[in-house]
């Protein structure tokens, strides 16, 4: 069916190559959802399957009475990514305490490691040498301690 007005030609479609169009068209669109949920959903992080060493180099401690630094530290991370351990530990002790990893993030360059009620370690994937002066292995490590905050500093290895 053609019409004609103001000497243009408008092409007009019957309901049943509406319908045609309209399922071909939702059967890809159906498809590319279906495909693109399943990678997302299978796909891993690129630490997965690793474990983690972190030596501490400065922890600060800061309440409402102000922040209290300690720039050596006898303390060290184990993040063991397989097991889902966050192991809390210190030089010259045989046993670590361990926590529980709640979960695992990204968020650009950096992995985010959640552990205990709301804390974190929030670890430095690549190097950024530009802005933010940042080598691959550097982390923050961020605790809640009543109503005071510890901040730790320092490198992790693979």
């Amino acid at each position: 069916m053609k019409h004609f007005r103001a000497n243009k030609e408008y092409h007009c479609f019957s309901s049943q190559s509406l319908n045609n169009i309209w399922s071909t068209d939702m059967t890809k669109i159906f498809k590319y959802i279906i495909l693109s949920v399943s990678l997302i959903l299978t796909s891993s992080p690129g630490f997965a399957s690793a474990i983690f060493y972190c030596q501490m180099s400065k922890k600060i401690f800061c309440s409402k009475g102000g922040c209290k630094e300690n720039n050596t530290p006898n303390e060290y991370r184990i993040i063991n990514v397989d097991t889902g351990n966050y192991s809390l530990c210190t030089n010259g002790d045989e046993k670590c305490d361990n926590a529980k990893l709640k979960n695992i993030g990204e968020s650009g360059i950096f992995a985010i490691f959640y552990f205990g009620g709301s804390s974190y370690l929030k670890l430095a994937l690549e190097d950024e040498p530009l802005i933010l002066k940042i080598n691959a292995g550097d982390f923050v490590e961020t605790r809640d301690i009543g109503l005071g905050v510890m901040n730790s500093y320092g490198s992790c290895k693979k």
